[in-house]
């Protein structure tokens, strides 16, 4: 490996006294440059990419913010219309049995009240129980 005529000091290998390439170093500085230049579209690319990204994402908060100031004029109206409803349907019930009690038919609206009193237990009972089994779903997904 070491040449016995050069002096030790002399023998570092990276100290090399050859001349250098001056096509070689023309070819290095162009290999650079271009990948400098590759380098800057990659910028502007991921800079494009940032832009694209903040303009959807503050579309996205725009429709957002739109969406929760109308959520409590849909939700008013749905609750209006629900409670409109079972007016309605009691108001129909009261005068039911107001033109059967005037009517002497005490035994029709005593079958009515039995019917009603038997849907809604019914549907009570559903609708807890659908609701605990739904809490008890939830508690184990959390669980898990």
């Amino acid at each position: 490996m070491s040449d016995p005529t050069i002096p030790i000091h002399q023998q570092d290998p990276n100290n090399r006294n050859t001349p250098l390439n001056v096509e070689l170093l023309r070819e290095m500085a162009a290999a650079q440059k271009e990948e400098i230049k590759c380098r800057q579209q990659e910028l502007a690319i991921r800079i494009k990419e940032i832009s694209l990204a903040h303009e959807l994402s503050m579309r996205n908060i725009d429709i957002h913010a739109e969406h929760v100031r109308d959520t409590p004029k849909h939700r008013f109206r749905n609750q209006l219309l629900f409670f409109s409803l079972v007016v309605t349907v009691l108001l129909i019930l009261i005068l039911f049995f107001i033109y059967c009690l005037y009517s002497g038919n005490k035994e029709i609206v005593m079958r009515v009240i039995e019917i009603v009193v038997t849907a809604l237990l019914s549907g009570g009972s559903g609708y807890v129980m659908g609701k605990t089994k739904k809490e008890k779903t939830a508690a184990a997904a959390e669980h898990t």
